[in-house]
């Protein structure tokens, strides 16, 4: 999944390169990037409870459903 976001954040990030309008939309997709990694940390059970564990406050951290939010009011202000 967070694969399928790379090409999605890249647009953004140029499109946000060449109008700042974009910035907010960018920035939500690359946080949101972010989270699938952390997440991605929290379910790897290789790795040591402590490990996941830190991965699973940086993820809260970001706070997945106000990115959320921000890319879907993004994308509404940009469909009109």
């Amino acid at each position: 999944m967070a694969e399928d976001a790379g090409p999605i954040a890249d647009e953004a990030a140029l499109a946000a390169r060449l109008d700042p309008r974009w910035d907010r939309l960018s920035n939500a997709l690359s946080d949101v990037q972010e989270v699938f990694s952390h997440w991605s940390t929290v379910e790897d059970t290789t790795l040591s409870q402590e490990q996941r564990d830190a991965a699973r406050v940086q993820a809260d951290q970001l706070n997945a459903v106000d990115l959320v939010r921000a890319i879907d009011q993004e994308c509404r202000k940009a469909m009109v």
